[in-house]
């Protein structure tokens, strides 16, 4: 993504991002309203496109469609955060739920092993490429880029001028 990056490409990752995490978030606010109404989770709707569904599972994905929209037409502006990180947040419980790491031994395996790929694409690529490491590059879009959305982000509130802007939190 860091040589291939441009407008086109930028456009794909926005779209696949705004049609999964509405989707995720649909999922997940669906198995919330099964928790906390059951009685809505258990109704059935007979829907002309749809055919049956439950009303929970409806309203979930209305929501979740309602959410994503509201990203893709918001995303570059200041107040767009609380959705971005909403849809992030609600991947990763999607891919939480569905991803299943078959023993211990192969999650200590896995886990010192990203941990250096992580090290090395934030800290060792500034000295290959001389400048902002590639993570980040990509991240926050570069020089004039579009950000890509991969990542959680979160204003720093209460910081001294010239110190505002977003902390990042890598989706992976």
């Amino acid at each position: 993504m860091f040589l291939l990056r441009g407008k086109i490409l930028t456009y794909v990752f926005v779209a696949l991002y705004a049609i999964s995490g509405s989707q995720a978030l649909a999922m997940v606010l669906a198995a919330g309203a099964a928790c906390a109404a059951p009685a809505l989770a258990s109704r059935q709707l007979s829907l002309p496109c749809l055919g049956d569904c439950g009303a929970g599972s409806f309203a979930a994905g209305c929501l979740g469609l309602v959410a994503g929209v509201a990203w893709v037409v918001t995303r570059n502006a200041l107040y767009s955060w609380p959705l971005h990180d909403a849809l992030g947040i609600a991947l990763i419980l999607l891919l939480f739920r569905t991803l299943r790491v078959s023993t211990l031994k192969v999650a200590c395996i896995l886990l010192p092993l990203c941990f250096a790929y992580d090290i090395f694409m934030v800290f060792v690529t500034p000295l290959i490429f001389g400048g902002e490491s590639v993570m980040v590059d990509v991240a926050t879009g570069g020089a004039g880029g579009e950000p890509l959305p991969m990542l959680l982000r979160v204003p720093r509130f209460g910081a001294p001028r010239g110190m505002q802007g977003y902390s990042m939190l890598g989706l992976g």
